[in-house]
């Protein structure tokens, strides 16, 4: 499970159980509930559910992504083998909700609004899918892993196939996509997804909800791609993925709602297509932020007596809209895990698995500038940056692999600020007239660029 920054997270729970998965289920979200150390922000649902059109939610790693999208299917997702007219008490996914409403808790379960719950309650299709497996060091490579998993998702949607409400045109498109030895066109292989949302809505009669986990995984592995001289980068993937979001998202009328969700805000240079996507930040909104974090309420709910070294360690995160500054957040994913190991340091979501932490500590110890903005975040009261700054995968990429890294302009050093920010490396302080100030959020990832530099002998320790 992760914790995230998005539209459409509901229930965080206190596991760690990040898998690489192509097809996303509910499971999850069950096991979270059953666990004794739980937070309960499924009102998440009904703010997710009020929004008018699809949307992109980013948080760092660690912060609930995964979780929000498991809770979403268990809320929404129909059960195929009964149907939406059905008892819907008895389903796994209802007794795990309604064990909600007795607990002690500071946010409302979902379930307590009983008439929002009974309404939309197993009451949709769902089709949900992670792009973490997708290759980008290529168009071809794209589209073979493109391809593989559009064949994973069709499989788990293989009872349509004994209904008589899908058309003869619905039964040839699903064996040609869930069928490895037919040949599938790019233009199949684009509409893969929106073909599918239509025979989910003709077999259950209801508009399909689309959840994507890791929507950025792919702009974040191209970022590792070594920049080698004569090698030509395939940039065309990301007009590949461009199209196949657009084509399921926009103008799409078997599309209910879409949530997606990444970790940095890279993957919306492959949202052109999609229409009028709503775009939440952890980094950006406290509206979401608070989906995705503890703040210190919850963290006494958890652990009281710990509450000042955790706040030490873990606290510090704010949006850039919060308006109090004293209100900070804390990462879910490190807070319970130091409770039940009562170490500080047995676990950093920041230093762990990150898929590009090589490529950015490579690029921070080279570059005095990159340097330099850290160690003014970290220990000289804040890095001053732009309020705003064009960020995109080729801008970073061509950044992580200048050959000159000791000078950054402002242009440059501000691309890397919001990337860090996204990432969690950083977090808001305060506006500087029409600039902003970032640190350093906290104990946990100030001792990891401290590593990194004493480990590197790139400069002073931070310490």
């Amino acid at each position: 499970m992760e914790f995230s920054v998005g539209t459409s997270l509901v229930i965080f729970t206190i596991f760690v159980c990040k898998r690489a998965i192509t097809c996303l289920d509910d499971a999850m979200f069950r096991d979270a509930v059953n666990s004794s150390d739980y937070v309960d922000k499924t009102n998440f649902i009904k703010y997710f559910h009020a929004l008018d059109g699809p949307a992109y939610v980013t948080a760092p790693r660690w912060f609930g992504k995964t979780l929000a999208i498991s809770t979403l299917r268990a809320f929404y997702d129909i059960d195929a083998n009964t149907g939406s007219n059905s008892s819907k008490t008895l389903s796994p996914n209802y007794k795990a909700f309604s064990t909600l409403a007795g607990r002690p808790k500071l946010n409302e379960s979902v379930f307590e609004d009983r008439s929002f719950f009974n309404s939309h309650f197993a009451s949709r299709p769902v089709l949900s899918l992670s792009f973490n497996q997708l290759s980008v060091s290529s168009k071809e490579d794209l589209l073979a892993s493109l391809e593989t998993l559009i064949r994973t998702v069709y499989m788990k949607h293989e009872y349509v196939l004994n209904s008589k409400k899908l058309t003869a045109h619905d039964h040839k498109m699903f064996k040609l996509y869930s069928d490895t030895t037919r040949n599938k066109t790019e233009s199949d292989l684009l509409t893969a997804g929106q073909t599918l949302t239509g025979i989910l809505f003709r077999y259950f009669s209801k508009q399909c909800l689309v959840l994507v986990d890791d929507f950025d995984a792919p702009a974040l592995l191209f970022l590792t791609i070594p920049n080698v001289a004569g090698k030509h980068l395939d940039i065309a993937v990301f007009d590949v993925l461009d199209k196949f979001t657009g084509a399921l998202l926009k103008n799409n009328d078997a599309l209910f709602k879409a949530l997606l969700v990444g970790r940095t805000g890279l993957a919306r240079q492959y949202l052109t297509k999609a229409g009028n996507v709503h775009f939440l930040s952890f980094a950006q909104q406290s509206e979401v932020a608070r989906f995705f974090a503890f703040t210190e309420q919850e963290v006494k709910q958890i652990h009281a007596k710990d509450l000042p070294i955790t706040s030490l360690w873990n606290g510090g995160f704010r949006a850039r809209d919060t308006r109090n500054e004293n209100d900070t957040l804390f990462n879910p994913s490190s807070v319970m895990r130091r409770r039940n190991s009562h170490e500080l340091e047995v676990f950093s979501w920041w230093a762990t698995n990150l898929i590009h932490k090589v490529t950015i500590e490579w690029a921070m110890c080279r570059s005095s500038g990159i340097w330099k903005l850290v160690e003014n975040a970290h220990a000289r009261g804040g890095a001053v940056v732009g309020a705003e700054a064009k960020y995109d995968i080729m801008a970073l990429f061509d950044l992580l692999s200048k050959e000159d890294g000791e000078t950054l302009s402002d242009k440059e050093r501000d691309i890397f600020a919001y990337y860090f920010w996204d990432l969690g490396i950083f977090t808001f302080l305060k506006s500087v007239g029409t600039e902003i100030m970032l640190i350093v959020p906290n104990f946990e990832v100030r001792k990891h660029l401290s590593e990194i530099f004493m480990r590197n002998r790139h400069a002073k320790s931070f310490d």
